[in-house]
């Protein structure tokens, strides 16, 4: 298991902030830098930003909401991004949710699974092949970059993850814990790439709060706090019910570095191949500890 940075300064800081964020995830030793895309600074747009000066470590998106973008001009904004990182980019994309897109980006559709089915086999298609067909004549439109981009999906559910597992080269994931891994996302995506002939998509990764503290309860509680908002959205509540929590908190990765570690070795076992590490440490202090401990984790596990 590989071990990556998601970072959330991309939501309420500006490009510096990012800029910084992911040099400090290179220096520590990070496989991956990703970023989220709500309403703050546009995720690929971003990256393309950071890659210019940020060597070396591959940046993903966690993740591009598919409405409001057509699936041949994202392919093509990824493919753009692409060629000028270095060919570095994980492009990870969702359904997002109802509430962040209903009246705000377009109509919810009435079946959202059969929406992002089509979607993410075009997209997948277009991210790719070196030349797209065009819909609408007989000529076809050059792609810049030979290299393909990795397409992730968000699935949380069933559903969902049979959809990555035809169509996506791997699954990118948030408020999943270990048993949820284990039991459902990677036998459904071994099962669904086995029944539309393909190689079983050969990436799981998944974000999760991390903090090393001598208070578990108090970061605990920030957790909770901060994130009460997602924990009732359908999905990420559905998510939790599966693992038998209650909140993402329960989910995070809390306490001293050897109950920390002790998490990440469950993660790593359940089948996650890449865990990214969200860092939600309080004080200076605290930030020091986690981030020692994650560089040190990243030198003993190479």
């Amino acid at each position: 298991m590989k071990l990556g940075v998601l970072d959330m300064t991309v939501n309420r800081g500006g490009l510096p902030d990012v800029t910084l964020a992911a040099h400090q995830a290179s220096e520590m030793g990070a496989a991956s830098f990703w970023v989220p895309n709500f309403f703050g600074l546009d995720a690929l747009t971003t990256l393309t930003v950071v890659g210019q000066q940020v060597p070396a470590i591959a940046l993903g998106t966690a993740v591009v909401p598919i409405f409001g973008r057509h699936p041949r001009v994202l392919a093509q904004q990824a493919r753009t991004v692409q060629t000028a990182i270095g060919h570095r980019l994980q492009l990870g994309v969702g359904l997002s949710h109802r509430p962040l897109v209903q009246d705000v980006l377009q109509p919810w559709p009435a079946s959202p699974v059969a929406y992002l089915d089509q979607y993410l086999s075009q997209l997948s298609e277009m991210c790719r092949m070196t030349d797209i067909p065009s819909d609408a004549t007989s000529t076809t439109i050059r792609i810049v970059t030979e290299r393909p981009v990795p397409v992730l999906c968000a699935a949380l559910g069933p559903k969902t993850l049979e959809i990555a597992g035809r169509h996506a080269d791997g699954v990118v994931l948030w408020t999943v814990g270990p048993n949820t891994v284990a039991q459902l996302t990677v036998p459904t995506l071994q099962k669904s790439a086995s029944a539309a002939g393909r190689a079983t998509p050969s990436r799981t990764v998944l974000g999760v709060p991390i903090v090393v503290t001598d208070d578990e309860a108090a970061a605990r509680d920030r957790i909770a706090r901060q994130f009460g908002t997602f924990e009732a959205m359908p999905s990420y509540r559905a998510a939790l019910e599966r693992e038998n929590v209650a909140s993402i908190a329960d989910i995070a990765l809390v306490g001293n570095a050897k109950q920390v570690e002790a998490g990440m070795e469950r993660f790593r076992t359940s089948g996650v191949t890449e865990l990214l590490a969200n860092d939600l440490a309080s004080t200076p202090q605290e930030r020091e500890v986690t981030r020692s401990f994650l560089a040190q984790w990243i030198v003993d596990n190479p």
